[in-house]
């Protein structure tokens, strides 16, 4: 099984390189159109192009996405085609993924994509299309392009997370800004609207651009048209628009209408099983004093859970609710009981950004509880509470990617994805000792024990960890430091009888 990797570029120098590093071990081939970069793009694109396993196409930018699109995938020769954006990070256990493909009999599949914003809140969408078989492919529409296959659009198939996940940098508000992006696709929105007035989806994307203009009135406008063209029949955007429609009454403060409009989708198969529509109720009620139903629909969400199942706002099934839970609380004066929801929102795995310390201060501080805020906060640091986002197989891919970084002497690419790797997890010891290990090759022995000793408070039964703590120290010149860390390394399960191990501390002994 081949998969062909297809993307269309423009002025991403500051993403492409870091882009092709996460794809690249997991396809078979690459195509890029780069529309017309002058940022230097083209250049980090030529550095590739001796590879007889990528393609690079120029091409002129003629506002209309599906054309740039089907450039690239004219070129395809792969079984399937994956389909990435130049601000996305890619993933995947190759493996897995071929056995899911075999084992599917659809056409098209969805890939869970964590969009990352600016303050590092994060939004779970499956609603788009990003592998396909290569049967005669074909995109249409200027923006927000649809595929279709051998002429047909397709139900698809949806790939677990734990087998690929697309992480997106793209939506940070600075970002957004700095490319024009927003100013762009309402262009060529609106041309396609004047071409194609009777289109549904046209009206949704229109809908969705004004929603992050902040133009909520008008997002709600289109959102209604996209609903009547549509004349009944769900579309494939339908229910991240309900969606989209909630969080444009919630950000316009229209209470009683966002649960009204909730009401009926809460018979509905699909968004009755999505934690945001109980979110966004607790958070209505709430602002409405209806205390018990507040709490009663935030208790729902978190009981859900949260999950990747169409466009859900991360968080909206643990830590969000829970926030929500613990104002709810302080409204009614219940104190104490908001202080311990206001623990259990910071706590939760899920809260990897410590999302409402800030509140949670300020309501300690009118309680005159601020050394027991500063506890509490102390130990939120030593890292016991919080534990990662991301799941085992995609932080073991990140860390063998950061080992072989290091062993090619790339030092500076190490850092940057251990940087990277801090965003989404805080509390892993072994990035931490490979952290270390970084600092000691560039003898930078102070930061290197620092960082080894975070990673220490973390796992104290890390043997690599301890190790590398070890060595930092005797290199740089704290023999009895050096030996406490050797003994702990002894004492671990297995190591009793290691020889070098033995040495160094009869060494250090004398």
């Amino acid at each position: 099984m081949r998969i062909s990797l297809c993307m269309i570029v423009k002025d991403e120098i500051e993403n492409i390189e870091k882009c092709l590093e996460y794809a690249l071990p997991n396809v078979d081939e690459t195509i890029i159109v780069d529309t017309g970069s002058t940022d230097g793009t083209r250049e980090v694109l030529s550095r590739f192009e001796h590879d007889e396993k990528i393609k690079v196409i120029d091409a002129i930018w003629e506002d209309d996405f599906s054309k740039a699109r089907n450039i690239s995938i004219k070129e395809a020769t792969g079984d399937y085609i994956l389909v990435l954006d130049a601000d996305e990070r890619l993933f995947c256990q190759r493996e897995n993924l071929e056995k899911k493909l075999k084992q599917s009999d659809k056409d098209v599949f969805f890939v869970p994509i964590y969009s990352i914003y600016e303050n590092k809140e994060m939004s779970v969408s499956r609603s788009m299309i990003r592998l396909y078989k290569n049967i005669n492919p074909h995109y249409k529409g200027a923006i927000h392009e649809q595929i279709h296959i051998d002429g047909n659009t397709q139900m698809g198939d949806v790939i677990d997370s734990d087998v690929a996940k697309i992480y997106h940098y793209g939506y940070s508000e600075s970002v957004f800004e700095e490319k024009e992006k927003q100013k762009r696709n309402m262009q060529i929105i609106k041309k396609q609207i004047q071409e194609e007035p009777y289109d549904p989806f046209h009206r949704y994307n229109k809908g969705v651009m004004e929603l992050m203009a902040k133009n909520y009135k008008t997002a709600m406008k289109d959102f209604v048209k996209a609903h009547e063209l549509s004349h009944g029949v769900r579309k494939g955007f339908h229910n991240d628009m309900m969606i989209n429609m909630i969080k444009c009454l919630i950000l316009q403060n229209k209470y009683q209408k966002v649960i009204d409009f909730i009401k009926p989708l809460m018979n509905d198969p699909f968004f009755k099983e999505l934690p945001d529509i109980y979110y966004f109720l607790g958070m209505a009620f709430r602002q409405l004093k209806r205390y018990d139903l507040a709490i009663k629909n935030l208790e729902k969400a978190i009981y859900i859970g949260d999950t990747d199942k169409g466009l859900s706002l991360y968080g909206a099934g643990s830590y969000l609710s829970l926030l929500e839970w613990a104002r709810t609380l302080a409204d009614q004066s219940r104190m104490d009981e908001a202080i311990e929801k206001y623990k259990q929102a910071l706590k939760n795995p899920n809260n990897h950004n410590h999302n409402g310390q800030e509140e949670f201060l300020q309501l300690m501080q009118k309680m005159n509880k601020e050394e027991q805020y500063n506890a509490f906060v102390k130990s939120l640091e030593n890292g016991k509470n919080n534990k990662p986002v991301i799941d085992e197989t995609f932080k073991t891919q990140i860390k063998e990617k950061i080992k072989a970084l290091i062993n090619t002497n790339s030092i500076a690419d190490a850092k940057m994805l251990i940087d990277e790797y801090l965003k989404l997890d805080t509390e892993d010891a072994d990035i931490y000792s490979l952290n270390g290990v970084i600092y000691i090759l560039e003898k930078n022995y102070p930061k290197a024990i620092e960082r080894l000793e975070i990673g220490y408070t973390l796992d104290s039964t890390n043997d690599d960890l301890i190790y590398n703590l070890a060595y930092a120290w005797e290199v740089s010149g704290n023999k009895a430091k050096a030996l406490k860390y050797y003994q702990a390394l002894l004492a671990l399960p297995g190591q009793s009888e290691d020889r070098e191990i033995l040495k160094k501390i009869e060494e250090l002994s004398r």
